[in-house]
Order: structure tokens, then sequence, then C-alpha cells
């Protein structure tokens, strides 16, 4: 279906072989100035009517943003920006919203972050939003603003995204982001999209760790309190992770079962 937003007369000729936008390109070269004017005028459209109920739209803006030219790339994520909260649950929603983040503004970046306000807990445990948090640990610059916007939230609501499958990615990531220990290939592969990003100039490595430095105190308490829970829980690399990563004192209690693991 997402052939009918690109070219009027696939409407009734399908191409079952296409299954991206570029295919469709690849495919019909002679057409892609129509393509791309079709599929551009379609996502203002959805944009403007507020159609984000539908997986299909996720994926024909997923789309448009990987083909966009940067002038109208940028004009549809500033149209996008309130609206991204209501697409991340999807696959190609999240990476539409992942593309926004990225190759945002700073002020788009900021009101995308906004208008999670009482939905991190949500995103954080989302098969796909959580995705989208990473994304924004890895170029906004503003690290201050990320901690009072997201890592308040997320504070709050430790105990439930710890024990979460995609919240203990969300916090490991903050604590080791990139590590190819912890992530799949694909994971980090979908991230590395978002490097040298026009937008994010502060030092990564910087960023990494004004991150870090806000999150481990919260973590190194919640550690302390629930390892019990955690280590009958099997989350024996969650636990690892904070000892060799977190920035904090442990006491020495739980050097025994890592030894040398964690850092001061």
């Amino acid at each position: 279906m997402l052939q009918d937003f690109c070219v009027p007369e696939f409407t009734k000729f399908k191409d079952n072989e296409i299954r991206t936008v570029m295919d469709l390109i690849k495919k019909y070269p002679e057409k892609e100035r129509d393509i791309y004017k079709n599929l551009h005028e379609n996502v203002c459209t959805l944009i403007t009517k507020g159609c984000y109920n539908h997986s299909l739209v996720h994926t024909v803006i997923y789309n448009f943003l990987t083909i966009a030219k940067e002038k109208e790339r940028s004009e549809v994520i500033t149209q996008l920006r309130d609206a991204s909260i209501h697409i991340m649950h999807s696959s190609d929603g999240a990476k539409a919203s992942m593309l926004s983040i990225w190759f945002g503004n700073n002020k788009d970046r900021k009101t995308i972050i906004k208008s999670f306000k009482t939905f991190v807990l949500k995103i954080a445990t989302e098969e796909h939003g959580h995705m989208v948090l990473m994304a924004i640990f890895d170029s906004m610059d503003d690290t201050v603003f990320v901690g009072k916007s997201i890592f308040t939230e997320i504070i709050a609501n430790l105990g439930e995204i710890a024990t979460d499958k995609y919240g203990k990615k969300v916090l490991s990531y903050i604590l080791a982001p990139r590590s190819t220990v912890l992530f799949h290939p694909q994971v980090l592969d979908k991230l590395k999209v978002g490097d040298g990003n026009p937008y994010s100039k502060k030092d990564s490595e910087i960023r990494k760790n004004e991150l870090r430095k806000e999150i481990s105190p919260s973590l190194v308490k919640y550690l302390t309190n629930n390892v019990g829970e955690l280590l009958s829980n099997g989350d024996t690399i969650f636990i690892a992770t904070i000892l060799n990563n977190a920035l904090g004192d442990f006491n020495g209690e739980y050097e025994a079962p890592f030894p040398g693991n964690h850092k001061r």
C-alpha cells in the first residue's frame, strides 16, 4: 500500500516486489521526481490532518524521511515534532522518530522530548519506543535538559524499568552505550545512522560521561537495595553492567561476585 502514496497509477497495478520507496525508485527511476513530489505532499497532508493511528502512515513518513532532501526533511520534522509521541510504538514510527531526533534542530529535539512528559515509563518499556530514547542519549547535547525531562521520570519509575526487558536495555545503554557485549550488532547499526548528524556538536565521550554521571547514583542505590531480587531473577548481566560502569561507591559489598569489575 506504500505505492499508493507514491505514484497514483500504482493504485490499480501493485508490484509485490516493492517494499520501500527506494525499491520503487530503483525499479522505476524515470518516475523518481513524481514519486518524491507525491510522497512529500501526502506526508504533509497526513501530518496536517493528524492521521497517526495506522502503522501504514508511520511507514509512509519513515520512507519519506529516508529519501528527503535537507529542506523538505527539516520541514517535515518540524511538522512532526509534536506528534512523534503518537507514532513511536511501531517499528517504522520509532525509526521516523529517531531520524527526527538526529536531523531535527535543537528546537525540534526539545519539542519532541517535551512531548514525552508522563510517558517516559511507557516509552522505555516499549519494543520499539525504547530505541528512540537511545537515539536521544546518543545525540542530545543538552544533557541537563535530558536529565530533567527524561531521567527524572526514569528514576521515579526505576523499579518498573529495571525489571522490564526493554527498560534494562535503556538503563544499560546509558551506562555502556555502543557496547558490543550488551547490544546486538543490528541494534548498533540502527543507532549508527545518527552518527555525524549536523546538530550534535558536543564530543560524544563528554556527552556519555555526563549522562552516566547523572544516572549513576540512582542505579547504585537501586542495586544496593535490590541485589537479592535481581540475583533471584537471573539479572546477573544487568548487575555486572552497573558494577562495571556506574560511577559511585558500592562500599565493597558486591566486589566478591564480580572481582575488579566496578569503577569508582
